[in-house]
């Protein structure tokens, strides 16, 4: 008979390795805030003179609004910016349960994600302008007992369902919207921010609208959409083609083919790496790139926290300087909310006799690239990351994230003053990932291209085609809960599932979302062993 033993989240819940820092309960609700709420010195006359991420926030919401009337996402006479933005991943959490009891979580405004600041322009002057936070991708939803989405939030999971291309190409139409109808458009604007002042209605009437119509305007005659690459889709970023873009590196006349997607990862652990991202292409100067580590010190987690203050730059639009500048409020929060960071429990039961057994697959197939947990009744414990970088020979995964590191973007980039936070180290494939959180970070691979662990395990029946984004968790085959439509051939959400963003079918037969490879250590292991092996892997 089955032993099944439903494990709750107070007998799961174990810190990180090496998290032996104490911080004060203000410590870290200092750092939580940050986390959520900080821009991080990004909204700024420079990001919205560039027309990069920082936008205006009446503009922005309005145009918004425009589009998702346009489209019939809301009403036509609905202000609704939220449920627009809901349809993109951005969500408002009843609470973000593992931030400090104490800080109070204001999501009223703009949802998680985002935040807003007013920039002062000049001659009394001031514009209150939008930007995304950490939390946008780095903070995900936990799922019930039934696999179903709930209102909680926590901080350091992946937000599997931001769809930062389909945001940006919203915000794109509704600008289109508003250089047609600029009239309408700021009667709209003036219903739905009535707090706005003379001035500043003004401000906006004369000088922000026939800015909008320039820009949109010169990305018509260029290439008819938000940024000249895409951004993927649900759960994914495209961070090499931003930064080359925010630092005059890619060319701006034409849609770019620029191809390297990349899933978000959970952010436990982090300090084990010696180099980041997938490709490890951010290294240390100070540092071996590639050896196994089993504990981190204070310059692990200076070199980890400052490639995080770069990411700024391509997710914020900061410029190069403000970037090196905020390096040690980066620090500061990053490392506090790194060293606290729990996994949250697997919500369903777990056959412990199998994850035993399974345990026993992990460490004869696994440690090798994944590391070495110890295991003593609770949650395993990760407590050594070899940091292998796997060749593209040997993984056989879809090779165009690594490849957009160009021998000339390389080069460029470290000639620049970014090298004094990292150097780029060009890869020929991808650092093995570390499985912390794991089965709250679906869909998998390096690109988000399978869809459950059971389909990562079962390599020949990976679906060429699924829906992503606003999903239930399957917790049989732990990820995306689908189910397939035999007439598209298309693998669907099941018609009792409510998704709580827009979904995206997944084409992995476009360029960058390939679901090859990760095959061969799956190849000699038994049904038995493969089964064994998945209820492990819900324990991570």
């Amino acid at each position: 008979m089955k032993t099944w033993i439903a494990l709750s989240l107070t007998l799961l819940s174990s810190l990180s390795l090496a998290a032996t820092k104490t911080y004060s309960d203000k410590e870290f609700a200092d750092a939580s805030r940050d986390f959520l709420f900080s821009d991080f010195g990004s909204i700024n006359q420079h990001s919205l003179a560039s027309n990069s991420n920082s936008i205006p926030k009446q503009v922005a919401m309005t145009a918004l609004v425009m589009e998702g009337r346009r489209k019939g996402w809301i009403g036509e006479y609905s202000q609704d910016y939220k449920a627009v933005l809901a349809r993109f991943g951005f969500y408002t959490p009843s609470v973000v349960l593992n931030a400090p009891v104490s800080m109070k979580a204001d999501f009223k405004s703009l949802p998680m994600g985002m935040t807003e600041r007013e920039i002062e322009m000049g001659l009394g002057i001031r514009i209150t302008a939008v930007n995304i936070t950490c939390a946008v991708c780095h903070a995900g939803h936990l799922y019930d007992e039934k696999g179903q989405a709930t209102s909680q939030a926590w901080m350091g999971l992946p937000n599997t369902s931001i769809n930062m291309e389909g945001y940006s190409q919203a915000l794109y139409q509704g600008m289109r919207i508003i250089s047609n109808n600029m009239s309408g458009t700021f009667r709209l604007m003036t219903n739905m921010f009535p707090e706005m002042t003379f001035k500043e209605r003004t401000v906006y009437k004369l000088a922000v609208f026939p800015r909008v119509k320039k820009a949109v305007r010169n990305m018509e005659d260029l290439y008819k959409q938000a940024v000249p690459f895409s951004n993927g889709g649900p759960g994914l970023t495209n961070g090499v083609a931003a930064l080359k873009m925010q630092l005059g590196m890619l060319d701006m006349s034409k849609v770019q083919p620029e191809f390297g997607f990349t899933s978000i990862p959970s952010l436990g652990d982090r300090y084990l790496r010696t180099s980041l991202l997938w490709d490890g292409v951010y290294a240390s100067p100070k540092m071996d790139r590639n050896h196994e580590k089993s504990s981190w010190n204070d310059e692990d987690e200076n070199f980890i926290n400052a490639v995080a203050a770069l990411f700024t730059i391509p997710t914020m639009g900061q410029s190069t300087d403000g970037a090196l500048a905020n390096i040690p409020r980066v620090q500061k929060a990053l490392s506090v909310v790194f060293n606290k960071y729990e996994a949250p429990a697997y919500p369903g039961e777990i056959d412990i006799e199998k994850a035993t057994r399974g345990s026993v697959v992990f460490e004869n197939n696994c440690t090798k690239c994944h590391g070495t947990y110890e295991w003593q009744g609770q949650r395993p414990k990760l407590v050594s990351y070899p940091n292998r970088m796997v060749s593209q020979e040997n993984m056989g995964t879809d090779p165009l994230r690594w490849q957009a590191v160009t021998d000339k973007f390389a080069e460029q980039f470290n000639k620049s003053s970014l090298a004094k936070a990292a150097i780029i180290v060009k890869a020929n494939g991808y650092i093995a990932p570390i499985l912390n959180s794991l089965w709250a970070t679906a869909p998998y691979l390096h690109n988000g291209s399978v869809p459950t662990l059971w389909h990562m395990l079962h390599p020949e029946q990976r679906p060429t085609k699924f829906m992503v984004g606003g999903h239930n968790l399957d917790l049989e085959k732990v990820g995306v809960k689908l189910v397939l439509n035999e007439t598209t051939g298309v693998w669907e959400y099941p018609s009792d599932v409510k998704p709580f963003s827009q979904p995206v079918v997944y084409d992995t037969t476009k360029p960058g979302l390939s679901n090859a490879g990760h095959t061969r250590p799956f190849a000699k292991l038994s049904e038995d062993e493969k089964s064994d092996l998945l209820e492990y892997l819900k324990l991570l």
